[in-house]
């Protein structure tokens, strides 16, 4: 027992050099500062889309969008992450139902989702899901609007021009492991395993022993 923890402390110490990143918005479109009207709308036929791209590989930590909903605190919705088909949005990657805290306008959405996205272009989609209560809409105009976003109502997409443009957040954080660190903890992996296959060497060496001895004191 006392060996294995002289193997394992290092490994363990090595661990704790791998420091976790900090949470970043990789996408924030910004709060309409003075939303005079409902905006598009999102209910049970129209689902609202915004397009962005990620140079990089990220964990999505929360999606949300700033919403204005009209049915009242408890409405359920959900908020997905589409492939990009070249200018629309083409297949869901991710999904995740949320419920509406509030009827004001606030920003709503998935929290804690966890989901790998590789570097690439994709479509935040805010949609109502048969089953589903949330009758609504996403106000702005927002100050950094995406580069692109569509109302999709019955199967036919529209472009939202500026004044319409949707407000977006998206939380996420960095999954890059230091080299160093990476290779400490692999190095430090084989040691420890090594150290076990020496601890249980001796452990068969000493039950041969133990073997030997018997028999010579019967003998």
């Amino acid at each position: 027992m006392c060996r294995l923890y002289q193997f394992f402390a290092p490994l363990i110490l090595c661990a704790a050099m791998v420091s976790s990143a900090n949470a970043t918005l990789i996408v924030d479109t910004g709060t309409p500062a003075d939303p005079g009207t409902n905006g598009p709308g999102i209910a049970w036929i129209q689902s609202l889309a915004g397009q962005f791209s990620t140079a990089q590989t990220w964990s999505i930590n929360s999606v949300e969008g700033w919403l204005r909903n009209l049915g009242g605190a408890g409405a359920t919705g959900t908020v997905s992450i589409y492939t990009d088909s070249g200018s629309l949005p083409d297949i869901a990657l991710f999904s995740a139902a949320f419920t509406s805290s509030t009827e004001l306008d606030a920003w709503q959405g998935a929290y804690g989702v966890n989901w790998l996205l590789p570097a690439g272009t994709y479509w935040a989609v805010f949609e109502v899901l048969p089953g589903q209560t949330l009758d609504g809409a996403m106000p702005g105009p927002v100050g950094a609007p995406l580069p692109f976003a569509y109302s999709l109502s019955l199967n036919d997409y529209q472009w939202l021009p500026g004044d319409d443009s949707i407000g977006i957040r998206i939380e996420a954080s960095d999954v890059v492991v230091p080299a160093p660190a990476t290779l400490c903890l692999l190095g430090l992996g084989l040691l420890a395993l090594a150290g076990m296959r020496c601890s249980a060497d001796s452990s068969r060496n000493v039950r041969s022993n133990l073997g030997c001895t018997r028999i010579y004191a019967q003998a």
